[in-house]
């Protein structure tokens, strides 16, 4: 849906409400449509941007035995100058050691590889970030598998 089609549909939004028996002005009644159309509009392109950056996340078997869940994972966007991305962990038992992070590509090859040095409590949870080498093609990245080494 374009920009043109959206204000020609909250500019008719607006006149319809106008047409109604109240003592608020028609600039009033309009102004609340059109504010109500456009925070909706803004609020559908940011979730979109929030789901477009999740990505597919596994843990590997040694992840799991060592009491480790992923939640949520996002990649770090396009802003980001290193090739990144967090995922939030919880840790259901203490976890001291090194996680590496895989990325494959669709037909479940390598594509990349991060190694990160994690420290967690039993019941902290934080997000941890995987940065990878700057030649890796993130769109190529289908998944990331996180597994202790």
């Amino acid at each position: 849906m374009n920009r043109k089609t959206i204000f020609v549909g909250l500019f008719c939004a607006a006149a319809l409400v106008g047409c109604g028996d109240s003592e608020q002005s028609l600039s009033e009644k309009a102004g609340k449509v059109v504010g109500e159309g456009v925070t909706g509009f803004f609020s559908g392109v940011g979730s979109g941007v929030d789901e477009k950056m999740v990505v597919e996340t596994e843990l590997g078997e040694g992840a799991t035995k060592a009491g480790l869940e992923r939640t949520t994972s996002k990649a770090s966007g396009m802003a980001d100058s290193e090739k990144s991305f967090s995922v939030y962990l919880v840790a259901h038992k203490a976890f001291k050691g090194t996680l590496m992070a895989k990325a494959q590509n669709k037909d479940g090859q390598e594509v990349g590889r991060s190694k990160l040095e994690v420290d967690l409590k039993e019941g902290d949870a934080d997000y941890q970030v995987f940065v990878f080498n700057s030649q890796m093609d993130s769109q190529l990245v289908h998944k990331y598998i996180i597994d202790t080494l």
